[in-house]
């Protein structure tokens, strides 16, 4: 009898710890037409930064600067955009928010140089906000680029502070605002070092000295290099003050240069570990410059049929020499890719996540997904994030130790397209967060949304978010709860009726109170905010409607919180939920504050006899084709169950 309740409370126990713990607190839409969602950061205090990229194509300044759409706040550091993007070569400007852990916008302005650019043409993205960090006394850093310096023209409601120190053409900037939102610098950085190609934002050591990866610039010096052969990637270190300790040329010519792919973390010992995806064109025989001896992958030299691209990680001392560096994700014959997403530094561990196409060499033994679960690969042909488009990826996990070995890795995914971008770590649990368009793998039982919402075609949504057509599914966001140990404790669904995407590592936030924010974009208008949030609806702008979807123009941004349950809370306990008229003959309202996910009716026997997939506070549940009876209605809203009784006359 003892071992019965011991199996009994073991089985019990393992059933608990897969348990979706959290509701969702609140989620707002923010910004509007053309705001393109870009990174995020939280500060000590839980307040979350949001920037965007505000591409103006089709709209002009009287739509931005309309105070009545609540872009930016009464006094905040520009209130107005300084030119009509519509009328320009270059049209964009950022956008930079923050919201309380409450949900309440507290300030928002825009980012601009003001710069004039009347003698500037085919210079494409150049006002853009790429990353955001924040301090010890939540001051907040921006890095992006904008206007070339060589057209530095000093404007007092602009971006840039301070003029460029040196002739050499740069872009790039680094601003300082103060956690009430008040600018304390503005400046060009990297001024002789990277190019146009891009650049990440700098993290630190223990010592605040900096570190940065991105593409060289022409001018570029090495200084105690690891390697001195100019290639695709550059990677520095500077002291508090600026100074350049040491930087090296890294990689090879065939490497794909974007910030998608190229991270760098720190860990405790000042050692950094950078990512990267290295491109092999088909008939050409792969380079195996990220292998080091006993590595944990090396390319074996076969030339392949197709274009491929492998991930690799590589760790480097804090006097910057090469102490490891593994491809991971091998080739497919017909060529194949996998991508590094997202990686982070816990506990004397890495954590890498991203997406692939490779059937080998991702998962390891009695891990929590074995195989890929995609369709089949179709060979890319532009060197384009669009590339990963393919039905045949899901996404990954995997953890190494210090030392580049291995402890596991596993697949996340379902039928169709899936990756893993957003990846954070705290209190020994591992998030992840994601797109999809597979409808099974992806949720556990019991969580915020079971089952994929996206019903309503987007095609004008473009190849950015999926290109197979009119009439097909698209993305929703997923994220997920793993263990240390690589097993998912849950995982959950989130979006409306049409598109919700992410791609920056910056789209899943975590705070000190275990309370976790996605960060994203969406064309749905329900599923995404909750009764009194900042915005309720989705800002049009001169978005068109046409039939049954909005073009991508109308899709804006959008930030949600979702927070542990309290300890005791009762899984099946909905308190304020209403279900109208009862008796009823025909239809059955069931309402609710938060988003009802399903809705089952069973008779008293226990059988099932009518479902409902739903995304929405307020259902409407045809009863007319049940015969008259006692059924039990049992409603499914953010992890929580109840059951109510109903009578069908």
């Amino acid at each position: 009898m003892k071992k019965i309740v011991l199996l009994f409370s073991l089985l019990f126990s393992g059933f608990a710890l897969a348990q979706f713990d959290y509701a969702r607190a609140w989620g707002t839409y923010f910004g509007g037409y053309n705001f393109e969602y870009s990174c995020s950061a939280i500060d000590r205090d839980g307040n979350v930064y949001v920037g965007s990229r505000v591409s103006g194509q089709n709209a002009s300044t009287s739509y931005y600067n309309n105070p009545d759409n609540h872009f930016t706040t009464l006094g905040a550091h520009q209130t107005a955009l300084l030119l009509d993007l519509s009328s320009q070569t270059v049209t964009n400007a950022s956008f930079l928010a923050k919201f309380s852990p409450q949900g309440v916008l507290l300030w928002s302005t825009y980012i601009y140089s003001g710069f004039d650019y009347s003698n500037l043409s085919n210079i494409s993205n150049s006002e853009s906000i790429k990353a955001i960090r924040c301090d010890a006394q939540n001051n907040v850093y921006i890095y992006g680029s904008t206007v070339p310096s060589d057209h530095y023209n000093p404007n007092p409601n602009g971006l840039i502070t301070q003029a460029p120190t040196t002739t050499i053409n740069t872009r790039f900037y680094e601003a300082k605002f103060t956690p009430a939102g008040g600018q304390v610098y503005g400046k060009y950085i990297y001024q002789n070092t990277f190019g146009d190609g891009g650049f990440i934002i700098p993290v630190y050591d223990s010592l605040g000295n900096s570190y940065t990866i991105g593409s060289p610039s022409d001018s570029f010096v090495t200084l105690n290099a690891f390697d001195t052969t100019i290639s695709t990637y550059a990677i520095e270190k500077r002291d508090p003050n600026g100074t350049l300790l040491w930087a090296t040329y890294y990689g090879n010519n065939n490497d794909i240069l974007t910030y998608y792919v190229i991270k760098i973390v720190v860990d405790a010992s000042d050692n950094i570990y950078v990512t990267g995806t290295q491109l092999n064109p088909a008939g050409v025989v792969p380079s195996n410059y990220y292998a080091t001896p006993n590595c944990f992958q090396s390319l074996n030299g076969a030339i392949p049929t197709a274009n491929f691209a492998v991930a690799n990680i590589s760790k480097f001392s804090s006097q910057g020499q090469r102490l490891w560096s593994t491809y991971f994700g091998p080739p497919l014959s017909n060529g194949g890719l996998t991508l590094i997403l997202n990686i982070q530094y816990y506990n004397n561990f890495l954590y890498i996540a991203g997406t692939t196409t490779a059937t080998t060499g991702i998962a390891s033994p009695g891990c929590f997904q074995n195989n890929k679960s995609g369709g089949a690969y179709v060979p890319f042909q532009s060197i384009d994030y669009n590339y990963i488009s393919s039905d045949a990826k899901d996404g990954f996990l995997a953890k190494f130790d210090l030392n580049g070995n291995r402890v596991w890795g596993t697949y996340y995914g379902g039928e169709l397209r899936d990756d893993i971008s957003g990846l954070e770590i705290k209190n020994d649990k591992i998030f992840v967060a994601g797109n999809t368009l597979s409808t099974t793998n992806i949720a556990t039982p019991g969580s915020y949304m079971e089952n994929h919402s996206n019903s309503i075609p987007c095609p004008g949504c473009g190849a950015y978010y999926g290109t197979e057509g009119e009439n097909t599914n698209k993305y929703d966001l997923f994220f997920a709860q793993f263990t240390l140990d690589g097993n998912r404790s849950w995982g959950s669904y989130f979006g409306g009726d049409r598109l919700e995407y992410i791609y920056s590592k910056t789209s899943l936030l975590l705070d000190n109170d275990n309370n976790i924010y996605l960060f994203g974009t969406t064309a749905s208008d329900n599923g995404i905010a909750t009764p009194g949030a900042f915005r309720t609806y989705r800002n049009y702008g001169a978005g068109v409607e046409n039939g049954n979807f909005y073009d991508n123009a109308t899709t804006n941004p959008f930030l949600v919180k979702f927070s542990p349950l309290p300890l005791g809370t009762q899984k099946n306990s909905l308190t304020n939920i209403k279900v109208y008229p009862n008796p009823s003959k025909n239809d059955l309202i069931i309402e609710n504050e938060t988003t009802i996910s399903t809705i089952a009716v069973t008779t008293l026997l226990g059988q099932v006899v009518a479902t409902k997939s739903c995304n929405d506070n307020i259902v409407q549940l045809d009863m007319s084709n049940l015969a008259s009876g006692i059924y039990f209605i049992k409603i499914t809203s953010q992890g929580l169950v109840k059951n109510v009784k109903v009578i069908k006359e």
